[in-house]
């Protein structure tokens, strides 16, 4: 540790002054260990995937050596616009000195800190990981500062040149050195091949420590051949602070300091790049890799890009960051990344114009043949006519509502589909009733491929098994992020990397690969065909610009009884087709995962003179969640319109009584009494607005929910006819992960809760 940083220094207006300019300047470094803090201490998402790199040995490897690509980068970027700052502003002040050598060390130390404390946090399968409380793991971040400078002293005393000769010397160095990289080489293989838990932290850990020794190992060879970049005094340098910006920029990176830094750099950043750019190409490779060691990957070359820009600045005496903002504001003015994928219909005839109303979809279910018999028997007193609920949550609602859904039919013999009217539902449980869906589509094909008693409850879970997630995050911490800067039109966007993965991540062996890529065109009713016997499909969504709600269905919402809820499919031109897989995700493109999808819609305005004129309207949409996270609003208005049609129309009379309506409510969020807390008199009057809207999420939901519990206990004067079924159950301690991927040892949980559950009992003893 540097004499010219005493704690003393810490009461002095100098030290802050040094530490306000050092936070500036680092700042790009701190973002990302902020962003990391943020993903892996408090987000349950992120806590999950680190479950799931512990539960998968292939990712321990690429998650070892992008840890130790974040926490270089983090180092050697940092120094650079260090190096950038001493040379331009020279600042003789010890205090400054120490701050500007230190600081990058100090932010690389973190990068392992921050990691290894969050493994503490969460709660794995195996008995050797113990969990600490949240309080003792930031206390112990924060003692992690002066714990480097321990650690740096004492590392600084070991390799102190004592009596040894300068040939002693550098030997004694470069042998410490050698010895260093052999025992971190023969610890990781250890531990990637055994997959040990407590390996991988005392691996890291060691990794931390020896990156201080290196590190000092490296500056004092340096020193002792005369290379240092400090050393070298202003008038034996090739270039000047006013020298041309191009010479200046290449001598601080070349010098002879820093050629070996470069060269090191290039040898490790030349593989993390080829993993970088696969896993934003390739789809398989993103699934291979797994979300967690992407992250840090993404994050040393976000970083190295931002402290170039920042070197860039510091040497030009000029903030480029604030051009960046400015040229992606204006790139945004001429070009827009997010539209919606659609294209050409492969069959012309197939029209989204003639789907069927909810009368002539209504009729055609009654009118079955088999449902008729069954209408028609008089020792049948009820006929259930199952509506089903799903709630949002990604990947935790899809896995939950389709394995809820395929054990209702496997167990019910597929009777369950018969009942089944309506599927609806948002964001993941959309993803989850699409999955129920394509499996009742393909039940035949299913059932000879497996004709165990099992089959659809099997194949929805090695579906959602699979990781949709990667795919996306490469996309949005790569093109995503340059996209705004250079257009990059050629590249789909991250909306596009999501149904994609939902179409094909799942791999070719999966009985629903590429299930979601068909064309809405193919499931949606006709007026002038045979009926199909699926279930009505409902994708809630919400138009960005007004807020109101929306829907993709496969029957059309021409009805005012609807409440005009806005018909995508019916808003599309009759020749473009949009696949399932894009639908799931405009009713899931919740912020930041996925951006509002836009498409255009052509319109026409009556005029004064009796004619029309077309124009077309950008059309946003987003998460269903943010109207309706149930889907309980359009069925809700789905049952008063048939009930409506049935109380009008004579063919109904002899099944009014029989056909009884019960709700399924599949639900994945915790419920329990909400602790409301004082507000800031500065929050409240600066941004009350805001925390309003916030707190106003969620409650649409639960508004249009409890209308539709309302309006079945009116219509039938007691409470069975909505049936909720939670995940959570009372005040459950477990912990489910909100996500596009999901660990095993969650997904294991909740396959539990499917399999013992009296609400799914009740339901099975209504269809049979």
């Amino acid at each position: 540790m540097s004499k010219a940083f005493l704690l003393k220094d810490l009461i002095t207006l100098r030290f802050w002054r040094f530490l306000f300019n050092s936070i500036w300047l680092f700042f790009p470094a701190i973002l990302f260990l902020l962003f990391s803090y943020a993903a892996f201490w408090t987000l349950m998402q992120g806590k999950d995937l680190m479950v799931l790199t512990l539960e998968n040995p292939k990712t321990f490897g690429f998650f070892i050596l992008a840890q130790a690509f974040w926490s270089y980068v983090t180092w050697y970027s940092s120094r650079l616009a260090a190096k950038a700052k001493a040379f331009m502003h020279k600042e003789e002040d010890p205090l400054w000195v120490a701050m500007r050598v230190q600081f990058p060390r100090l932010l690389a130390y973190l990068c392992y800190s921050i990691v290894v404390l969050a493994f503490f946090q969460i709660d794995t399968p195996g008995p050797d990981s113990p969990v600490l409380p949240g309080w003792l793991c930031m206390l112990l971040l924060v003692l992690t500062i002066p714990a480097y400078f321990g650690v740096y002293h004492l590392w600084n005393l070991f390799t102190n040149k004592k009596e040894r000769s300068d040939d002693q010397y550098h030997k004694f160095l470069k042998s410490v050195q050698k010895t260093v990289w052999i025992i971190l080489a023969i610890a990781a293989g250890v531990v990637i091949i055994f997959h040990i838990f407590l390996g991988l932290i005392l691996l890291l850990m060691g990794m931390q420590q020896a990156l201080v020794l290196l590190l000092i190992i490296r500056r004092k060879l340096i020193e002792a051949k005369g290379e240092s970049f400090y050393q070298m005094p202003d008038s034996e340098r090739p270039f000047t602070p006013g020298s041309p910006f191009f010479r200046r920029f290449t001598g601080l990176l070349l010098d002879k300091e820093d050629i070996g830094y470069v060269k090191f750099f290039l040898a490790v950043g030349f593989f993390t790049f080829i993993v970088y750019f696969a896993t934003v190409i390739s789809v398989n490779f993103a699934s291979f890799i797994g979300s967690f060691p992407f992250v840090f990957i993404a994050f040393g070359v976000l970083l190295l890009l931002g402290n170039i820009v920042a070197y860039i600045s510091v040497l030009t005496r000029f903030n480029f960051h604030i051009v960046l903002f400015i040229i992606a504001f204006l790139m945004g003015l001429l070009h827009e990344p997010h539209y919606v994928q659609l294209e050409s219909k492969k069959d012309p005839s197939r029209s989204f114009s003639k789907r069927q109303n909810i009368a002539a979809y209504l009729k055609a279910w009654v009118s079955d043949s088999a449902r008729m018999h069954s209408l028609n028997d008089t020792s049948v007193k009820a006929y259930p006519v199952i509506f089903s609920l799903a709630d949002g949550g990604a990947s935790r609602s899809g896995f939950w509502v389709a394995s809820s859904l395929t054990h209702l039919e496997d167990r019910s013999g597929g009777k369950f589909s018969e009942h089944l009217f309506c599927l609806s539902g948002a964001s993941g449980g959309s993803v989850g009733n699409a999955t129920f869906y394509n499996l009742l589509r393909s039940k035949a094909a299913l059932k000879l491929k497996d004709p165990s008693d099992s089959a659809m409850n099997e194949a929805a879970i090695h579906y959602l098994n699979s990781d949709f997630l990667t795919f996306t995050l490469a996309r949005m911490l790569g093109p995503d992020v340059f996209r705004h800067i250079f257009g990059l039109k050629s590249i789909d966007d991250r909306s596009a990397a999501l149904a994609h993965a939902m179409e094909t991540s799942c791999g070719k062996s999966n009985f629903l690969y590429d299930s979601m890529a068909t064309g809405l065109s193919q499931l949606v009713t006709q007026t002038d065909q045979p009926f199909n016997h699926l279930p009505i499909l409902c994708i809630n969504t919400t138009r960005m610009q007004d807020g109101s709600p929306a829907v993709i269905s496969t029957i059309s919402l021409d009805n005012p009884e609807f409440n005009n809820r806005h018909d995508v499919l019916g808003m599309l031109d009759d020749n473009v087709e949009m696949k399932l897989s894009s639908a799931l995700v405009l009713g899931a493109s919740f912020p930041y995962i996925s951006p509002a999808g836009r498409f255009n819609s052509q319109l026409q305005l009556r005029q004064e003179d009796g004619s029309y004129r077309s124009f077309t309207e950008p059309e946003y949409f987003v998460d269903g969640g943010y109207f309706d996270n149930s889907g309980s609003g359009v069925v809700n208005e789905m049952i008063g319109l048939i009930q409506d049609i049935m109380n009008k129309d004579p063919f109904y009379l002899p099944y009014r009584k029989k056909l009884q309506f019960y709700i399924l409510h599949i639900s994945n969020d915790q419920r329990g009494y909400r602790v409301l807390k004082s507000v800031n008199p500065l929050v409240n009057d600066l941004a009350a607005p805001i925390k309003t809207l916030m707190g106003a999420y969620g409650t649409q939901t639960a508004v249009n929910d409890l209308r539709l519990v309302n309006s079945m206990t009116h219509t039938y004067l007691n409470n069975a006819h909505y049936i909720r079924y939670d995940l959570y159950k009372h005040f459950d301690s477990n912990r489910y992960s909100m996500n596009w991927v999901i660990s095993a040892h969650a997904l294991e949980k909740m396959q539990y809760r499917v399999k013992h559950n009296e609400e799914l009992d009740r339901v099975l003893a209504l269809v049979k």
